[in-house]
């Protein structure tokens, strides 16, 4: 049976997402994995209160709750990218690990700070998004970049999934309703 992963590229409009937007001049601002193409399981760093941006960490996230319901015009696109049985374990256990104890991890504002003057900013059992996608990716012989993974941020990603195929494009929130077809909104 081929299995696939998702990779969901987004930018939700919240103050801190403008502002990465602002200076990174990226279409994207967030990077999820989703594990079913349903995006019913689905992970990243990011708030773990939907109000309150300075408290984060690892998330499961849903596409009808949380902060992605609170920005309900989130605007995404959504990536298929092929794994073997193989990859697709490895990452299941890896995912595993960080939702075993969610609160062992924390975000790493600093890194993403630091990252955009080109300064690594490396922090045991932290991260953010981009980082916490590449490095599973990484560790599942999936996906790899050619910069170590605390250094890739949602830009590299847009660039990379241009080797994937685009299954859609819009409106987060409408994602479900669209899931058979490409659609641009």
């Amino acid at each position: 049976m081929k299995r696939y992963v998702y990779i969901v590229l987004s930018h939700t409009s919240s103050a801190f997402a403008t502002l990465i937007k602002y200076c990174s001049r990226a279409e994207y601002t967030h990077v999820s994995l989703a594990l079913d193409e349903e995006l019913d399981e689905i992970y990243s760093f990011g708030r773990l209160k939907p109000r309150n941006p300075f408290i984060a960490g690892f998330v499961e996230e849903d596409i009808q709750k949380g902060t992605f319901a609170r920005f309900k015009n989130t605007y995404a696109g959504v990536y298929k990218v092929p794994v073997d049985e193989e990859q697709y374990n490895q990452l299941l256990e890896l995912i595993g690990e960080f939702k075993k104890d969610p609160r062992k991890y924390g975000y790493n504002l600093v890194g993403v700070v630091t990252l955009r003057f080109g300064i690594t900013c490396d922090r045991e059992n932290k991260y953010f998004c981009s980082h916490f996608v590449a490095e599973v990716l990484k560790e599942s012989s999936i996906l790899e970049f050619d910069k170590a993974p605390n250094n890739v941020t949602p830009i590299d990603f847009n660039k990379k999934m241009n080797q994937h195929e685009l299954i859609y494009m819009g409106k987060l929130a409408l994602y479900p309703k669209r899931i058979n077809e490409l659609s641009y909104i």
